[in-house]
């Protein structure tokens, strides 16, 4: 039997390379060699899978973003980390990525659109406060 997060890896590659909207659950199984029925048993939906790949993505920034602050020789340098981040995540987004998600999948976008929020906000006051 295939593993859940073989699962999760694999669809959050095609979402990426491929945009969400364009991808099915077909299109997963049959890349996966799976049938549906077996994706169906793990999953729910696309959407179920769709909300744990940005659930497991925003933990792992979370930790990327933990990391670049303890890394950080003082605010300009913790600054450049963290666009240089950004940017490199970005670039590896299927364009539609984060329409899709808007549009298609608003619950998933809000919690993307909080966490972003709340971060940088947290970011900018710790900068602001270490002053260095």
């Amino acid at each position: 039997m295939i593993d859940k997060s073989k699962i999760l890896e694999h669809s959050a590659k095609l979402f990426l390379k491929y945009g969400i909207k364009t991808i099915t659950v077909d299109d997963i199984a049959n890349d996966l060699g799976i049938s549906k029925r077996t994706l169906y048993d793990i999953f729910e939906s696309k959407e179920t899978i769709i909300g744990q790949i940005v659930n497991f993505h925003i933990e792992n920034e979370k930790k990327a973003f933990e990391d670049i602050v303890k890394s950080s020789v003082n605010s300009i340098d913790m600054m450049m980390k963290l666009s240089n981040f950004i940017f490199l995540m970005y670039n590896k987004l299927h364009p539609s990525v984060m329409t899709d998600l808007k549009k298609f999948y608003s619950g998933i976008w809000e919690c993307i659109e909080g966490f972003n929020s709340e971060s940088i906000r947290e970011i900018i006051e710790l900068n602001l406060r270490q002053g260095n």
